[in-house]
């Protein structure tokens, strides 16, 4: 492993997982938030590259594009549902809209405690519709998200197919959290080796996002447990290591049982989300550039058109 991805892995011990070990519910949630919204950025200037914050009515986005983009792509960020800032994202989002020729939306959405289940879902389905009402060709929209935002992603992906709306290109998770009804166990066999995520960080999250333990079992909220019949190709990248390991799984087992095609990525010695760190760490680079590979894949489009016609 790089010398980058150790630091990062050190850095999030330290500042994140520890802290999010200790302390009440409340106190845990407070912090999080604060950590999450003071994220460091640093911009990067990449030639043809512009960066602007868009507001137009409830679809709030920064929009990072190249001068004549290719392809569209929605971008759900992380935060365990309770905090994150699109601004993070900018650097990885110009890499994105530099090497594959895109613009990206990185949107806004609302937050829990405060806006619990389902307002985050209903959020990223409604800008999903705000691309369409914009002309954007479906066919070259993806969906990419990590972590809360992976399992957005999904959740967005079951919501256009109950509605009957076109279905996007196809959709990129990294580090997905796609099911709130995860069990103990599954969390406990990762959660030394998880240099960033404690298990107690995802329960505070799940029971801000979902303090109705009733809605956890709804596949808007845990995706993992939803059908994936006449969805487009997903590609799932997952730390061997992290707490959310079995999360990927999940969802990979029930996608490929309901005829979605789906591409496992699972790497050792990484960490949760670690392709959003690109351009800084080269292990994000390559994963980076797997992803801009499977979403320019064409025969997989041609495959899902045919099956869905």
């Amino acid at each position: 492993m790089s010398i980058q991805i150790e630091f990062f892995k050190r850095t999030s011990q330290v500042f994140f997982k520890r802290t999010s070990k200790i302390g009440s519910h409340q106190d845990v949630t407070k912090r999080a938030k604060k950590v999450l919204s003071a994220i460091p950025h640093i911009p990067i200037n990449l030639k043809g590259i512009q960066h602007k914050k868009i507001i137009d009515n409830q679809f709030v986005a920064r929009h990072v594009s190249c001068q004549y983009p290719e392809y569209t792509i929605l971008y759900i960020h992380g935060g365990g549902f309770i905090g994150g800032t699109p601004r993070t994202y900018i650097n990885v989002s110009a890499q994105l809209a530099k090497k594959l020729r895109a613009e990206v939306y990185i949107i806004k959405y609302p937050l829990s405690p405060e806006k619990p289940f389902p307002a985050a879902v209903n959020h990223c389905f409604d800008a999903y519709q705000h691309l369409l009402n914009l002309k954007k060709d479906p066919k070259k929209i993806v969906i990419m998200g990590d972590s809360a935002g992976g399992g957005l992603t999904l959740s967005t992906l079951l919501k256009i197919r109950d509605n009957a709306l076109p279905s996007p290109r196809n959709a990129v998770c990294f580090s997905p959290l796609a099911n709130c009804l995860i069990k103990p166990e599954d969390m406990a066999e990762k959660a030394e080796q998880d240099p960033m995520i404690s298990e107690n960080i995802v329960n505070v999250c799940v029971k801000n996002y979902l303090p109705n333990i009733e809605d956890r079992s709804h596949p808007y909220a845990s995706p993992a447990l939803g059908d994936f019949s006449n969805i487009p190709p997903i590609q799932i990248f997952v730390s061997t290591e992290e707490v959310l390991y079995q999360n990927a799984i999940d969802v990979w087992k029930k996608a490929t049982s309901d005829g979605c095609h789906v591409d496992l990525v699972q790497e050792k010695g990484v960490l949760h989300v670690w392709p959003v760190m690109a351009p800084f760490v080269p292990e994000s680079n390559k994963a980076l550039n797997k992803a801009i590979k499977f979403i320019q894949e064409k025969t997989l489009q041609t495959l899902h058109s045919n099956a869905t016609h």
